[in-house]
């Protein structure tokens, strides 16, 4: 099989999300085959306790009952992705609930979000991960169900919108993990993120972030040209920020009394600290703000290689991208955005 590098584009339409489910999966049928055929192995040795992917299939076989309770639609989405790329949904699963059955720690991920002096909001998102979803990582999908319209991002064999996505109703979202030793039985966090592509407004995007979640997580959000917003989950507590100029966000709380030593790495800290001393030294906040941010090599928001700390390893920039909900365009980075082009696609 030739293993293409690169990030496919789909266009779906459906009825409902089951059918949007088994299309998904129909059209990326290859792409999930192998993604889950790697991953085992992946899995494994990237795990600390080097545990074998049975034992991760039965770990999540945990977060079914809270998943069927909060968001069945999604989960017959699910099992219908499974179904079309013929393979095991306990299996692909597995994928789904990464972040919450796989003990690695990475580090991974910068958000920020500027308003330009057009009034204009701007969202740019570096993804970081595993050096091998290089290759037949992630995708991109240009999505409706009913009377929804969405365009997302995801990774092979999970949701659309498990990396970044905007809908219709201009609300736009990326995600960064916070770093943690523990997680709780609940939603898996993929599955958040997928559901946040039906949200209409900042309202129902809370609502749907308030519904029990399993990871601690921050995402960067905002509603067409009205409104930018970030949310930090920690357990059950969520703590928003708002900013009329910009937002940053990395993989530690920002707040320093929440802050140890084990959950804000010095290496998020840098990035962070980074992303903010570029913006604020900007004349006039522009794209070009942003490319800047997620370009640099300074505090190596735009990552490219594999390193590991005492807690925690940290991945290469494997994508990138910028969003405009207002006039409903993303920009697509394949690779690290310093030395690859921007593509744009629009909903």
């Amino acid at each position: 099989m030739k293993i293409k590098r690169g990030i496919p584009f789909i266009e779906i339409s459906a009825k409902d999300n089951e059918e949007f489910g088994y299309k998904l999966g129909k059209k990326l049928k290859k792409e999930i085959q192998y993604r889950l055929e790697k991953n085992k192995k992946l899995y494994h040795e990237a795990s600390a306790w080097k545990k074998p992917f049975s034992h991760f299939v039965e770990e999540s076989k945990k977060y079914l009952v809270p998943l069927e309770k909060n968001f069945p639609e999604l989960l017959k989405e699910a099992k219908a992705i499974a179904r079309g790329a013929e393979v095991p949904f306990e299996e692909l699963f597995v994928i789904m609930c990464e972040n919450e059955v796989v003990d690695f720690t990475i580090l991974h991920c910068t958000s920020v979000a500027v308003r330009t002096k057009d009034n204009e909001i701007l969202v740019g998102h570096n993804e970081d991960w595993f050096q091998e979803y290089t290759k037949w990582g992630l995708f991109l999908v240009k999505g409706k169900i009913g009377k929804n319209r969405f365009l997302a991002t995801g990774f092979i064999g999970n949701l659309a919108g498990s990396s970044v996505g905007f809908n219709e109703a201009g609300v736009v979202h990326t995600d960064n993990s916070l770093m943690s030793a523990r997680f709780t039985i609940g939603v898996p966090r993929s599955f958040h993120l997928r559901a946040l592509l039906d949200a209409k407004d900042p309202k129902d995007a809370l609502r749907i972030l308030n519904k029990t979640g399993s990871a601690v997580s921050n995402t960067m959000m905002a509603w067409s040209d009205r409104k930018l917003f970030d949310i930090e989950e920690l357990w059950t507590k969520h703590r928003v920020f708002t900013n009329d100029e910009f937002l940053v966000h990395t993989n530690h709380p920002i707040l320093k009394k929440y802050q140890t030593k084990k959950n804000s790495p010095a290496e998020s800290r840098k990035r962070y600290k980074r992303a903010v001393e570029i913006l604020s030294n900007e004349k006039e906040l522009t794209i070009e703000s942003i490319k800047k941010v997620l370009r640099d090599h300074k505090a190596k928001i735009c990552e490219h290689r594999r390193k590991k700390d005492k807690y925690v390893m940290s991945a290469p920039t494997i994508a990138s991208f910028i969003m405009n909900p207002r006039d409903k365009w993303i920009m697509v980075c394949c690779g690290q955005p310093c030395v690859n082009p921007y593509k744009k696609y629009y909903l």
